[in-house]
């Protein structure tokens, strides 16, 4: 498996659950991919500011079916159960200076729309993704409170904090078309973004605040580009001359980087790609005919890139599809450019 890398509101149990892991996170290898999360199926990885912990979701564990919220201590590899809901729970992120995350949840949807009434009279073209409802929470780490922000039927998801956790933002979808909405964090008044497209989704911000970055999706939703933009300036399209399906946006923590994960036509997997913001310059990090690479991340010190490994199973009448998170020391990558804006 060669990698290129060179170098609720009803919610009613407010606790957390302790799960000592058997080992601890393993030594950072620069050679070799390293397990951090294999227990359940375990994806969509990120670091909390100070790169200690992780935020993942994990579904298929002894006590629930269901995707739920985990942390992980990386100096101990001690988890810990953060969410305890009847719905998927999908996309955690921390805030950058307090102790609270987001995430999406169908918990309240499933009760108040459930799949029985829903309307079918129109056939959705949207993504299957996007077809689920679900709901954006703010969740506290400290005092547990949880904040249900969005309230309205069909999928609100994919939320992120700006770099000053001031402004939250995250995709909807309605009526086969999909906006970014914006809230402000204390008024909670919401707008939508309309400058990024015909029907764009997963919008982030770098942490120095001078750069934004965003899929937007053709009428087809069969072909997703991906934009970033500095400033007021002119937003570039990113290796436009690759045009597939591309997700998991995020950047950085010196807001040098921009990473992604995007699908390979000739492999049918999903694979990681990097962008150079300042030279603006996109290399592939990984090349896996067998496995998808999801949702990378990279830590504070930009020394670990973390990703989920999705393991497709051969059998379709019994699919065996196992998700763990890996990690790689990370160098930044040489080499010549693929696509440049």
């Amino acid at each position: 498996m060669p990698f290129l890398l060179v170098a609720t509101l009803p919610i009613a149990c407010k606790t957390t659950e302790k799960v000592k892991t058997s080992t601890p996170v393993p030594e950072i290898s620069y050679t070799s991919e390293s397990i951090l999360v294999e227990d359940g199926q375990s994806s969509q990885a990120v670091f909390n500011p100070s790169g200690d912990r992780l935020l993942f979701v994990s579904a298929g564990r002894p006590g629930h079916t269901q995707a739920q919220v985990y942390e992980k201590n990386l100096a101990d590899g001690e988890e810990t159960r953060i969410t305890f809901q009847n719905g998927d729970v999908s996309h955690p992120v921390y805030h950058p200076k307090e102790e609270a995350i987001l995430y999406s949840s169908s918990t309240d949807e499933l009760k108040e729309n459930p799949p029985l009434l829903r309307p079918s009279a129109e056939a959705s073209t949207l993504p299957p993704y996007f077809q689920e409802p679900t709901e954006v929470y703010l969740h506290s780490l400290k005092g547990l409170e949880i904040t249900r922000l969005t309230d309205t039927p069909g999928f609100d998801g994919e939320a992120r904090f700006s770099h000053d956790g001031k402004t939250i933002s995250w995709t909807r979808a309605r009526q086969n078309k999909l906006e970014v909405m914006t809230m402000n964090r204390v008024s909670r008044q919401s707008r939508a973004v309309s400058s990024l497209g015909s029907n764009p989704a997963l919008m982030t911000s770098s942490p120095d605040g001078k750069w934004r970055a965003w899929v937007d999706w053709d009428a087809s939703f069969g072909v997703a580009r991906l934009k970033i933009q500095k400033g007021n300036t002119p937003p570039l399209e990113i290796a436009p001359d690759l045009v597939v399906p591309k997700a998991d946006v995020e950047f950085s923590s010196d807001s040098r980087w921009l990473f992604w994960s995007q699908w390979n036509p000739k492999t049918n997997t999903w694979q990681l790609w990097s962008f150079q913001a300042e030279s603006a310059c996109a290399r592939k990090l990984s090349d896996n005919a067998e496995d998808d690479r999801r949702h990378p991340s990279l830590s504070p010190d930009l020394r670990r890139l973390v990703f989920t490994s999705l393991r497709k199973g051969k059998a379709k009448a019994t699919p065996n599809v196992q998700s763990r998170i890996l990690q790689v020391g990370f160098t930044p990558p040489s080499g010549p450019c693929a696509g440049a804006p």
